[in-house]
């Protein structure tokens, strides 16, 4: 994963559990507070209208993000690409892009949000990383079909 300019700076994290909202550094990365201390994974369940205007702050981390929404829709930037998730989509962002998701009519909308140190990934087989690589590269329909096949 190429990292450039102020994006190859690493956030800092805190590993003593999530308390409050996300805090920001002024390089716009976004500090994580993993659920569990060593085990770099954070996930929640959170509406859209607990930001601000319906808005999550942009921002970047060397973390992958995974969202998915439950239920409404929002718009979900990465990178200055704009995408509609809309209830039972999901998407994946990879590593020290910017992102945020935000509704423009402000209207509700329920979503999970799952970051993952890439560090833990390292850890898989052969086999997972290539399912995970194919993930993170846009080859999902391939990826999933070989890991379907796998498992059966």
């Amino acid at each position: 994963m190429g990292h450039s300019g102020a994006q190859a700076a690493r956030p800092a994290r805190n590993l003593a559990g999530r308390a409050g909202r996300p805090s920001f550094s002024s390089d716009l990365s976004e500090r994580i507070d993993y659920n569990i201390p060593d085990l770099p994974i954070y996930a929640r369940r959170d509406a859209l209208s607990s930001f601000p205007d319906y808005r999550c702050p942009c921002h970047w981390h060397r973390d992958l993000e995974f969202i998915h929404v439950i239920s409404g829709q929002m718009q979900y930037s990465v990178n200055g690409a704009i995408v509609t998730l809309e209830a039972g989509n999901g998407l994946v962002v990879n590593s020290s892009r910017l992102h945020y998701g935000f509704s423009p009519q402000q209207r509700q909308c329920w979503f999970t949000c799952v970051v993952v140190d890439p560090e833990l990934l390292e850890l898989l087989g052969a086999d997972e990383r290539v399912f995970v690589g194919e993930l993170l590269h846009q080859r999902v329909p391939t990826a999933a079909r070989r890991h379907s096949a796998r498992l059966a």
